[in-house]
This record gives structure tokens, sequence and C-alpha cells, in this order.
């Protein structure tokens, strides 16, 4: 059914409706024809004149020619509402070949994406650009069954693009929603580095409570001993390790090590050329003269180091601890019982209590030293290096026993009260080229224990050493 004055009536025994495919081809699609052909149903496929009407197939060019509605011959009088009263009947009568058919097909072969159905005016404006033929003129009037699908078919139109809007006003609202995260995501991260930030910040203040901590706990369960030892120590001498002779004397300090590096270095008499020389745990001094001097204004040690060193290097030379007129001894204090040691030590007493009981330290110094000559560095010093200056990993794993090397705390002790500060025997890049002490009679590797970070001290001394803070005695050689 094509328009009321285009139709052509069907006989009674007309009982099929004319079939037409989106894309078929018939005769009345030539410029040439003005009026519509018999639509009427011919079984053997001639016309009423009887010749044989083409089929698609025989088509000479090979090129499929799309099927377009019609405008009628008021074309500029034809409204919105008129267009879309014909394409319904169209659609009723299976006459569905118009453009918007025929643009689907299309859009499905070349891959792209169109809808089904599109704005009537924009259809519109496509059938008269696209359309040069002339068209019957359609009735505007319908009523019945036809009327009642002519209006759904309106609002199904109405829907599908209100249904779209909705559909892009989703996709916006999505893409918004999406921006939004990835904002709050933006925020979100720097609020954790800010947290992580502040969780740094509040372990190593932890990590500081605990080191006081410590200290505290330590004067509290050994505050008995600490105290009584303390009160020994009454000489002023007690309290400072030397006096300037001039307020602006500079004060020159050798720190002494014994590192196999000094064994031929020849430096003993630059090393006695300082106003204060300290050494520390086995110093043997008797047959290398050369190398390390003859001088000693302080020695450094812990309980457990002097009773060792008097052990381990009594064969290489050291049978007693230097004893030079005036020199100070400096206790470290690792455990409590260097409290007691020194408690003894100033009594001429033997030690009463703990590992060093019945121990007498006039038979480890070799004599009973006047009470001015003992010092005793503060524990919260020893903090103090640990945590600003040899903060080792080695902490963590081994915190009982874990603390700077007796050299280590002299010479920061050194650097603490001296003007200038050389340091000879310590660890420098080419250990390995030397041996473990400058006395031993036998090469030995430098061996590193888990109750000191030498590596980290070498590091420290080579970076003040850098920076002009000390000197620190370098030379090559090789292992022998």
């Amino acid at each position: 059914m094509r328009g009321t004055e285009s139709r052509v009536s069907k006989s009674a025994g007309d009982v099929s409706p004319p079939v037409a495919t989106p894309l078929a081809v018939t005769q009345w699609d030539s410029p040439q024809a003005t009026t519509a052909p018999n639509l009427g149903p011919k079984s053997n496929g001639t016309s009423t004149s009887g010749e044989k009407r083409k089929r698609e197939s025989e088509n000479p060019s090979g090129i499929p020619v799309k099927r377009r509605l019609k405008l009628s011959e008021d074309t500029e009088k034809e409204s919105v509402q008129d267009y879309d009263a014909r394409c319904a009947e169209l659609w009723i009568s299976g006459e569905i070949a118009a453009c918007e058919a025929y643009e689907l097909s299309q859009a499905i072969s070349n891959g792209r994406r169109q809808y089904l159905l599109r704005d009537p005016r924009q259809a519109n404006n496509a059938v008269r650009r696209n359309n040069n033929h002339s068209a019957q003129p359609v009735s505007q009037k319908t009523d019945g069954p036809q009327a009642a699908i002519i209006a759904r078919f309106q609002e199904f139109i109405k829907v599908f693009h209100q249904t779209e809007v909705l559909r892009r006003t989703d996709f916006a609202g999505l893409i918004n929603l999406v921006c939004g995260m990835q904002r709050d995501f933006r925020v979100f991260s720097d609020e954790i580095r800010n947290i992580r930030k502040d969780q740094r910040q509040m372990l190593e203040a932890l990590s500081l409570i605990s080191e006081r901590l410590n200290v505290i706990q330590m004067y509290h369960l050994c505050f008995p001993e600490i105290g009584k030892t303390l009160s020994l120590l009454s000489h002023p001498g007690n309290s400072h390790l030397f006096e300037r002779k001039t307020p602006d004397a500079c004060v020159r300090c050798a720190v002494v090590g014994n590192g196999g590096i000094l064994k031929g270095s020849g430096q003993g008499t630059v090393i006695d050329s300082h106003d204060y020389v300290f050494r520390v745990n086995g110093a043997v001094i008797k047959g290398f003269e050369d190398d390390v001097g003859t001088k000693t204004s302080f020695y450094g040690f812990t309980t457990n180091s002097l009773k060792n060193s008097i052990v381990a290097y009594y064969e290489d030379g050291f049978d007693q601890v230097p004893r030079d007129p005036g020199i100070g001894y400096i206790f470290i204090p690792a455990e409590t019982r260097d409290y007691k040691m020194l408690s003894a030590a100033i009594q001429g007493v033997s030690v009463s209590s703990g590992p060093d009981i019945g121990t007498r330290p006039s038979d480890l110094f070799g004599y009973n030293p006047e009470i001015h000559q003992f010092k005793m560095i503060h524990p919260s010093f020893v903090q103090y290096v640990t945590q600003r200056f040899l903060k080792s990993p080695q902490l963590d794993e081994f915190r009982d026993i874990y603390m700077p090397s007796t050299g280590a705390l002299m010479l920061m002790t050194a650097l603490h009260t001296c003007d200038q500060v050389s340091a000879y025997g310590f660890i420098t890049d080419n250990y390995m080229n030397f041996s473990d002490h400058y006395y031993d009679k036998v090469t030995k590797p430098l061996i590193f224990y888990a109750n000191h970070d030498m590596r980290m001290e070498g590091r420290l001394w080579k970076q003040l050493n850098s920076h002009k803070v000390l000197w620190l005695y370098q030379r090559q050689g090789t292992r022998k």
C-alpha cells in the first residue's frame, strides 16, 4: 500500500500482499517513471502489457540500487507528520524499503554504528537531498486501525529518541564520575604519602625514646652501683679531660688505633708531637716506637676489652697498660661491670660482685693510680654517638651487644674536646692490604663481628676526612 492515489485496486482473489526486501530493485526507480506500476501480484512475473519485469539479479551494472521513499508532488507543503504517516504506511504494508533501511545496511557493511531511526526532520532532509524522482501524493488522512498504528509508531520514535538522550546523559555522567574518582585517587595517594612520612617520623621518635628509656632503665636497675661510683669521682680532675694552658691555645690531639696500616709507617715522631695522644685496648708500644710513638696521654677501654687485650695480645707485647706520668684512664660504660670495676679501682679493693668478682684493678693496671687519673664517659654521650653517627642496621638485630667500637668512641671524644684531631691506625678503604694489627707477627685478615659495624665506621672517618673535620692517616700498601 503506497498512497491512496497511487494504489491499484486489488481483486478479490488477490490474497497475498506485495513483498519487497530492503534492497529490492524495481522498474519504477527509473527517473522516467511518472506513475506507479501495477503492484498487483503476478505469479509469472510479467507486467499487464505482457512484458517480463526485470529482476534485481538482471541489473546489467551489477551495482545495487537503493529504493528511496518518494516525496509527494507538493514537496514544500509536506509536513513532518505527513512524512511520518507515509513511513508508517510503508511499514504497515511491508514496503519498508526506505532510506533508513538502506543506511542501516550500509553502516553494518562499513563497520559503523548508526541508529535504526533518526529524528524525522533529519530523515526528511536526507530524502530531499538524495531523491530526484517525482512521487505520487499520499493520503494525509487515515482512520481506524491504521491511524492507531501510526500513532503508536510516532510514540515509538519519541520514546526511542528520549532513550538515546538518556543514554548520552548517562555516559556523560559516567565520564564525570570516573574523572571524579581519578581526582579522589590522587588526593588519596597524597594522603597516603603524608601518612607514611608521618609514620617514619614517628618511628624515629619512638626509636629515640626507646634508647633514652634503655638508659633510664639501666640507671634504675643499677642505680645503687652507679650512684656509689659517681659519688667517688669527686676530684675536679674527674670532670674534664685536660686544662688549656691559655684560653686561645689550639689543642692538637692524635688518636692512635691498632690497625696494621701503621706497621712501617714511620709516624711515631709525628704522633708524639701532638699535645695529647689517645690510645685504646692492646696498645703495644715497645718495639714499634718509630711507627706509633711512645707518648700516651689517655688510655680508653671497657672492662671487657681491657681484660681480653691482656690475655689475647700478651705474647705480642701487651703485658701491661700504659703507665705514663699523669696519664688518664677513661672507662667506657658498656655494662654494669664497668661501674663496679671503676669503683674498686678508686678504692684500691677487689671487685665485690658480678662477673669480675675477686679481680683487683691494681693487677690490671700494675699499680694503684691516683683518683684524679680516672675518668668515665657519660652514658648519654655513648647513646648520642650511636644514634647520630653510627646507627647501624646491626642495632636492630643485635641490640643487646651492639655499640660503637672503643676506638670510635675515643675518636669522637677527641673530636668533641680538641681543636685539631688526627686519626692513625683506623680502618680505611684498602684495609685488606694490611694485617689486622700493626704488631701481628703473622699477617691476619680483619674480622668483622656483630658487636661493631667497622665498615660503617670506616665510611664515617672517610666522610669526616673529606670535610676536613679530622685528618685520617691513609697510605697505599700490599699485604705481605
